[in-house]
């Protein structure tokens, strides 16, 4: 039985619609994930900020 109650953020490369079918797959460009849980994980801006900014000079 599938589960149709699946909430899936949009694209983290495009910002697109996606769909689960197999995997879960960005409608706009085709980006793919083997599961729910994989494509929704986003990186909080606090890390994503420190691993930019890591070269800066204070």
């Amino acid at each position: 039985m599938l589960n149709t109650n699946v909430i899936l953020k949009p694209c983290p490369f495009c910002g697109g619609v996606a769909y689960k079918s197999y995997v879960v797959v960005c409608s706009e460009c085709g980006a793919t994930a083997q599961d729910v849980k994989k494509w929704n994980m986003r990186v909080s801006n606090s890390k994503r900020q420190k691993g930019v900014n890591n070269n800066d000079k204070p």
